[in-house]
């Protein structure tokens, strides 16, 4: 396996804090609308890809023990930085090779963390055997059919065979090879398909005030005025994911 180590460097934008901290309300916002509105307290959270620790840190300040995994160490290395609190800690670890006994966690968050892997499928077997029965994770994820790759800053990227799409990167000069494995719609519902899943993508363009998404507000309108089951028919389209995937009770 060859998941990348370096992707502060790749993407420095995850180490820009008011911007971490926007994408933490959101996390939090959905798992609480998720969870009913009781929140994480006393909750066991692992954040899987967490930089950082930014959104780690805010999801420790009222959950239970919570802990955050990296194989980034410049990451790592701030994040240790963060406040200290006794219920955080964060660690070195592959997301493939979960080094935590089943069901040591009732929230994971898998925030656009499975195209980095050479085989997400992994991913999901871990997170849904360290997860507790009725466990829920917050999974948000990039289409592959999106027009901007946010990574490279490349059109139209993600579309192509990995052999042109290493040559695209190549040639514009961003790299050797395109580090990315992007997934469809389709491919992330059954890659996804161990798990009970809602998709919270539609009702976050129908009222994304709810859940902090504050770029989305000046869409608001256009959104808000179309039936949900509309916006739920468009997905497939959309350019990211916001979904929680339950781990069955049985």
């Amino acid at each position: 396996m060859t998941d990348r180590v370096d992707f502060s460097t790749l993407s420095p934008s995850i180490l820009e804090r008011n911007d971490r901290l926007r994408v933490g309300r959101q996390v939090l916002a959905v798992l609480e609308a998720d969870l009913s509105g009781t929140g994480l307290q006393g909750l066991r959270v692992l954040d899987i890809g967490c930089s950082a620790g930014v959104i780690t840190s805010l999801l420790a300040e009222g959950s239970g023990p919570t802990t955050g995994i990296d194989v980034d160490d410049n990451a790592l290395r701030l994040a240790r930085l963060e406040p200290p609190r006794a219920n955080l800690r964060f660690l070195a670890m592959n997301a493939s090779e979960l080094d935590f006994p089943a069901e040591s966690f009732d929230v994971v968050v898998c925030n656009q963390v499975y195209y980095w892997l050479d085989d997400p499928a992994r991913l999901m077997a871990e997170i849904l055997r360290v997860l507790a029965p009725g466990g829920r994770c917050f999974f948000a994820a990039v289409n592959k059919y999106k027009l901007w790759e946010a990574q490279y800053r490349l059109p139209f990227l993600s579309f192509l065979p990995r052999g042109l799409a290493d040559l695209y990167v190549r040639a514009a000069g961003k790299g050797e090879r395109f580090g990315c494995r992007y997934l469809s719609f389709g491919d992330l519902k059954r890659l996804c398909a161990s798990f009970v899943v809602r998709r919270y993508t539609a009702r976050i363009l129908k009222d994304p005030q709810k859940y902090k998404f504050t770029k989305l507000s000046a869409l608001k309108r256009i959104p808000s005025a179309l039936p949900l089951r509309w916006l739920e028919g468009l997905e497939p389209m959309s350019p990211n994911f916001v979904w929680v995937l339950e781990k069955p009770k049985e």
